[in-house]
């Protein structure tokens, strides 16, 4: 027996040289995960769907027809007319024009003949001065794929041609993703460092011990480099939604920990060593935990089959992350308990082994009524949810405030259209030409459409040439297709003649209408004046396509995942009315947040979409999986159904509010981005885990007790 005793000097001495090497192997893998992972997120044009996914097809198909490129627009408000103005936009366009990834910059200065030019000309006229001619723009053409390189110059270019009343304004999509890129790099680093100090300080109150919280923190720790690296070996990037993983992994680690040190602790009173409280801990503790991470991995491997591409990413990154949490949390953390005073720990565990009853136990009827009917009245808004938010919803107010003035005066989303006459006839002539114009016009009337530089302005344009009456169409677009005029003719127009381009620049400010919708709406308009619209792609439209995407994928996959999350409460328990109990009680907390999301209006975008599947994945499965497993070994000791809840709850209410309130300070960090997506998403997770632990707490033990006794009953 001496050889198990713990208050032993070489005992101990071995305890602390093996944690302490533990520690060294967690350093070890999180320099590994330095090295070798990169850990920038890639965020690019098409961030929400894969190269190789359908809904980029159309992109792809435009691209083979017309030079792939990208726009920036710089507004700057000010007297255009004023000599003073023209000379800094001059100067801004010179430092603009010399940037190595832009192909050409056009302003009041650089491409119309003279400002009156500006003002008559079709072209420049709806290009470079807004409706209301308080503002002028500068048009920047990029390289494909060069906006992460041409943003920073573009951006110093700008700084320094700033004054007190000379301020230009950058929008583009480019740009956007840029900011996006910025924001989620710094997430990276503050959710990095937020979560060693939060939970630390977590764990620390509540156990009181350091060694419980360097094993905690050492345990997360490993988890995450272990994610970051099984996730690089795969070919998985850090992306959209991926960049707050290690926030996440955290979250998926902590749990673990909390059921075990509870165990540990309950054990450790009748105990006689620490070494078997820890080994009971493990065995009594480790079931529910699989299961757990078994109705967690279900979660993320739901978003898999979602068609989006972040949404993919995170499915994948959980799911490993789920994995690695596991076998982290009882790989790495038990051996931080061995060692610790088990009187010590006596101490704190007096209260667990009294099973003191949950002090809100006497009204567990009328808090699971109110639960029920609380959840029902908000799943109304679920009606109301906004699946098709703005582009601009992506930026805190100090930033969309300059792009909204951006979108305001032209749009900021664009839209591409390639059409061709629907009789098959050329594009090259007068004909189609005076139809072209009629499109042009019907399109700019549309109130979602901003700015429209199309195939009729650019022939308009070609009218102003020296004797342009003594040639062909088809010798004008030939001649504005050479090098000296930037073959800006092979940006609207093939070279069969047949098909044109239409860039639309679309309107997110004030949109009521969802994306789609105006998109069939501006079919209609094309096919109405004689031709036939070949191909629809760019922004615009795949944000169409992602809420529709988005739209169908959250209801089909929350509702398997809480049908398969019954059917392992099924599992767990085996009783088929608790199964049954906890899909009821588990459904309401996504019908309850999302009718939420939908009464306050708050846009459903693709990175706060997965809150509902993460509250299922990670609230359920650290609270009712636990409870139905201890409520079936309380059953197999030989005690009553009924009596059975009121014991699994009065053991459990400790761990599972812990639990809970660790996920929300985990995801309360995310409330410190300047990325308002990750924001929502981190707060929406925070009311879902609330929303859980009246669902635990008290629907299932209240349910579950009400079936047992009428089973009871009507045995007898």
């Amino acid at each position: 027996m001496t050889r198990w005793r713990l208050s032993g000097e070489p005992r101990s001495t071995r305890y602390r040289l093996v944690k302490i090497g533990l520690i060294f192997v967690v350093a070890f893998l999180i320099g590994l995960t330095f090295l070798t992972v990169p850990l920038t997120p890639r965020v690019d044009e098409n961030f929400f769907f894969a190269d190789d996914d359908p809904q980029l097809a159309q992109d792809r198909k435009i691209a083979k027809i017309f030079p792939k490129q990208e726009q920036i627009i710089i507004n700057v408000r000010g007297q255009i007319r004023s000599r003073a103005y023209l000379s800094r936009i001059e100067r801004l366009t010179d430092r603009l024009s010399k940037i190595p990834e832009v192909i050409t910059a056009k302003s009041l200065t650089h491409g119309p003949k003279d400002f009156d030019d500006a003002l008559t000309s079709e072209f420049w006229g709806r290009v470079l001065i807004p409706e209301d001619r308080k503002s002028s723009n500068i048009f920047i053409l990029l390289g494909a794929n060069s906006g992460k390189q041409a943003i920073p110059k573009i951006e110093a270019a700008v700084q320094a041609s700033e004054s007190a009343d000379f301020q230009p304004v950058i929008a583009g999509v480019p740009y956007m993703i840029e900011l996006i890129q910025r924001r989620l790099l710094y997430d990276i680093k503050v959710f990095s460092l937020c979560a060693v100090g939060i939970f630390g300080l977590i764990i620390l109150a509540i156990f009181r011990s350091i060694w419980i919280v360097v094993g905690c923190l050492a345990a997360s720790a490993a988890a995450t480099s272990l994610t970051l690296l099984g996730g690089h070996a795969i070919g998985l990037e850090i992306g959209i939604l991926t960049a707050n993983l290690v926030a996440l992994v955290f979250v998926l680690t902590i749990p673990h920990t909390i059921y075990f040190t509870y165990n540990w602790k309950r054990h450790a009173v009748d105990s006689s060593t620490g070494q078997s409280s820890v080994k009971n801990a493990f065995w009594d503790t480790l079931p529910g935990s699989f299961w757990s991470m078994g109705t967690t991995l279900l979660g993320f491997l739901s978003l898999l089959l979602v068609e989006a591409k972040p949404l993919r990413q995170l499915g994948a990154s959980g799911s490993i992350g789920t994995i690695c949490a596991l076998v982290a949390a009882y790989g790495v953390y038990p051996v931080f308990l061995l060692g610790i005073n088990s009187r010590t720990s006596a101490v704190g565990a007096v209260a667990t082994k009294k099973n003191r009853a949950f002090v809100l136990i006497r009204y567990s009827g009328l808090i699971t009524g109110g639960f029920v009917i609380v959840s029902l009245l908000l799943g109304m808004g679920v009606l109301r949810l906004n699946k098709d938010p703005s582009l601009l919803s992506y930026f805190p107010d100090q930033l969309r405030q300059g792009l909204e003035l951006v979108d305001q005066t032209g749009g900021s989303s664009l839209l591409e259209i390639v059409l061709r006459d629907s009789r098959g006839r050329k594009l090259a002539t007068n004909e189609a030409y005076e139809r072209l114009w009629r499109l042009q016009n019907a399109l700019e009337r549309d109130p979602e459409v901003g700015t429209v530089i199309s195939l009729p302005m650019l022939m308009a344009e070609g009218k102003d040439f020296p004797f342009s009456f003594l040639f062909s169409w088809k010798r004008i677009l030939d001649i504005m297709a050479r090098p000296k005029y930037e073959r800006v003719a092979q940006n609207f127009i093939s070279h069969d003649h047949l098909y044109g381009r239409f860039v639309l620049r679309m309107r997110e400010v004030g949109r009521e209408t969802g994306r789609a919708e105006v998109i069939e709406r501006i079919e209609r308009t094309v096919k109405r004046h004689g031709f036939t619209p070949v191909l629809i792609g760019n922004t615009y439209a795949l944000q169409a396509q992602l809420s529709a995407v988005l739209g169908s994928s959250l209801i089909q996959g929350l509702g398997e995942l809480v049908l398969l999350l019954g059917i392992i409460g099924f599992i767990v328990s085996r009783s088929a009315w608790v199964g049954l109990t906890m899909s009821f009680g588990m459904a309401m907390v996504p019908v309850a947040l999302l009718g939420l999301i939908g009464i306050l209006g708050a846009p459903l975008d693709v990175i706060s979409a997965p809150a509902a599947n993460l509250t299922l994945g990670l609230g359920i499965d650290d609270t009712m999986i636990h409870m139905a497993q201890r409520w079936r070994e309380l059953v197999k000791s030989g005690r009553k159904p009924g009596e059975s809840w009121d014991l699994a709850r009065a053991q459990l209410w400790r761990p599972i509010v812990v639990s809970m309130l660790v996920i929300c300070a985990g995801f309360s960090i995310f409330l410190l981005s300047q990325f308002p997506p990750t924001q929502r998403f981190g707060l929406w997770v925070v009311i879902g885990t609330l929303l859980v632990l009246p669902a635990a707490l008290f629907f299932l033990p209240t349910v579950a007790s009400i079936w047992s006794r009428m089973k009871s009953k009507a045995s007898l």
